[in-house]
Order: C-alpha cells, then sequence, then structure tokens
C-alpha cells in the first residue's frame, strides 16, 4: 500500500484568492484562476466578473497541461520545440503552449529531485507575462508566503 499527498480545498483557495487580490488591482482586466490535482482534476476554480468565456477555458487548459505535462507551460513549449514535436503528438486537447500555467510540487527544489507533484495552478485574461506572474503569487500565498 501507498500513502501519498494531495492537494487540499484551502490550498487551493489560497493561491486562488491570492491571485485574485493581486489582479484586482486591474479591475477592468479580468482573469480567472484554476487549481488541478495531480490527475489534471478541477480542485478550485474563479472569476473576476466580466471574464470572458475563452478567457475561463484557457485557465483550465494551463492547470491541466502543467500538472499532467510535470512542467510549467512555457518549459513544456520550449522542450516540445527543442524536440520537433507539437501538441497533436499527445492527442490531448486540453493541452496548451501558452504561458501562465505552473507546476504545484510538494517544495521548491533547484534538482527536481525527490518532489512530489501535487497539481497546477492556471490564469488567463493578460500578457502571458503577466499571467504567469500571478499565477507564481498564488503558488507562494499556497506555501506560505502570502
Amino acid at each position: 500500500m501507498y500513502t501519498r499527498q494531495c492537494l487540499g480545498l484551502d490550498e487551493a483557495r489560497r493561491a486562488v484568492e491570492a491571485a485574485l487580490r493581486e489582479a484586482n488591482k486591474k479591475p477592468d482586466e479580468p482573469v480567472a484562476v484554476a487549481v488541478v490535482d495531480d490527475q489534471g482534476k478541477l480542485v478550485y476554480f474563479a472569476r473576476m466578473d466580466g471574464c470572458p468565456p475563452v478567457v475561463i477555458e484557457l485557465a483550465l487548459m494551463k492547470a491541466y497541461t502543467a500538472a499532467v505535462a510535470l512542467m510549467d507551460t512555457v518549459s513544456f513549449a520550449a522542450r516540445d520545440k527543442e524536440w520537433g514535436r507539437d501538441l497533436a503528438t499527445y492527442g490531448d486537447d486540453r493541452f496548451t503552449y501558452l504561458q501562465g500555467g505552473l507546476v504545484i510540487w510538494d517544495r521548491p527544489s533547484t534538482d527536481g529531485e525527490g518532489r512530489v507533484l501535487l497539481g497546477g495552478i492556471g490564469i488567463s485574461g493578460r500578457m502571458s507575462d503577466e499571467d504567469e506572474r500571478l499565477a507564481r503569487v498564488g503558488l507562494e500565498a499556497m506555501r506560505g508566503g502570502a
């Protein structure tokens, strides 16, 4: 029998709420925030008022991609470009290369060894670098930094 860590609702909520607090500094630029577990299943989601449907879907896709691909969406895109792959290779229409999806590990690590995958966080609605910055705000809050 195995025992495994899993992402809890409280951690996911903390990440989403922190990202939304930061995003609400620009209320006219609505975002959507999604947190998924290690299988890519939704744990917690919220969106700002006025958020377009496509933004909602992209946040979900970014979180899913990070969790299932085991890497941030930017790294996933760069690796596949280097390997000569594209999204069609995977046969999963939920994957995206768009920036703003981050992996949630049980702890930060510089070498990547010994960590446990907990899930992914995805944010959409702003320019790609801002989506990722907001996702990092959420990730930091989840780890107790905010």
